[in-house]
């Protein structure tokens, strides 16, 4: 938790997904929904206020109030000038006196703009207080894009219930090390169904992607193909809270995200990049490499844990360019066979 001072109190606003309940990751990932795909796309910053007001209980004042306590105040004001000036009245005049208290009663008025400004003041302060939740989103103000962060240690729903039965989640733990439980052949499948759904324009063909994607990563039996080919178990994740579905894609992201920026990992990227670029899919591509490396006897991607799969994947490129430089293949030759960069094979060989 972040520990905030504001005036003579303290405000504590989450750090990170870890810090947000379960009610506050539904509230979360549903604005989140609303800023990337809602009513909410085109003014972030309220998705942003939306949060700070959930996470901290703070609620404005109503100026309701405050315009009816300063109008109070006035005419109390009114009251004494009245009496306070009776002396006045006596010495000279009704006319004079009413004149008089007039202007004392003008002079304590309240300013007409001083409650937009008061709006103005808390409005900033919140503003300035949302811009510090930045694990969710941020807004790029100058080129107007939003850039989702994924920067989860955990998965954010390690079970779901659906009719009271308990589905246990695929989790990945980062700490000093990545752990993980997904293996290879999971992961490639739901890339697989991930980098479809990115292609389709509808939203019935979307929800079947997101269900069985939720199927892969929330099994009912610990068997991967014969889980995938469970039908009942799809129809089950259509029960889903909508905003449980998007939190598990959004997740599963972001473990792409983490693999596909990792200083060592980075680098069997380097190739499907370059065949997205010439129109091939990635999960195409993974699904090579995995089949690969099962042939070359650098193991099962069925059973194999993800991070091995990729430990594998490195060590296979490394001894694939080790080899051709050993039989006197150029750099460049190379590179355009496995489409790998000139300065990727640099780093591994």
């Amino acid at each position: 938790m972040k520990v905030i001072k504001v005036k003579n109190r303290e405000v504590l606003i989450p750090d990170s997904w870890e810090d947000l309940d379960f009610k506050e990751k539904l509230f979360t990932f549903r604005t989140l929904m609303r800023v990337m795909n809602g009513d909410l796309k085109d003014i972030p910053h309220h998705g942003l206020l939306l949060l700070l007001l959930k996470y901290t209980g703070y609620k404005p004042a109503s100026f309701r109030f405050r315009r009816f306590r300063a109008m109070t105040a006035y005419y109390l004001k009114c009251f004494w000038i009245h009496i306070l000036n009776i002396m006045f009245l006596a010495k000279y005049g009704w006319k004079e006196y009413r004149e008089y208290a007039g202007l004392l009663k003008a002079a304590h008025r309240p300013d007409p703009d001083a409650e937009l400004r008061e709006k103005e003041i808390i409005d900033l302060g919140l503003l300035r207080l949302a811009g510090t939740i930045d694990f969710v989103y941020r807004i790029d103000t100058e080129n107007k894009k939003i850039i989702p962060q994924y920067a989860f240690h955990k998965n954010p729903f390690p079970v779901i219930l659906i009719n009271g039965k308990k589905y246990d989640g695929k989790r990945l733990y980062i700490d000093v090390i990545a752990v993980t439980n997904i293996t290879a052949r999971c992961f490639v499948d739901t890339l697989d169904i991930l980098m479809l759904m990115e292609k389709m324009t509808s939203r019935d063909d979307k929800n079947i992607c997101i269900n069985r994607i939720c199927a892969i990563l929330y099994p009912a039996i610990s068997d991967h193909r014969e889980n995938m080919l469970s039908a009942t178990h799809i129809e089950e994740m259509k029960k889903l809270d909508p905003a449980i579905k998007f939190g598990v894609v959004y997740w599963f992201t972001g473990v792409v995200n983490m693999f596909r920026e990792h200083e060592t990992y980075s680098v069997i990227f380097d190739r499907i990049k370059d065949n997205r670029e010439s129109g091939a899919k990635i999960s195409i591509g993974m699904n090579e490499i995995a089949l690969f490396l099962k042939k070359e006897g650098y193991g099962d991607p069925e059973n194999m844990n993800l991070i091995d799969y990729f430990d594998a994947q490195v060590k296979a490129l490394k001894d694939y360019i080790s080899q051709a430089i050993a039989c006197g293949v150029k750099i460049s030759d190379i590179a355009q066979k496995t489409g790998v960069p000139l300065h990727t094979i640099d780093k591994l060989s």
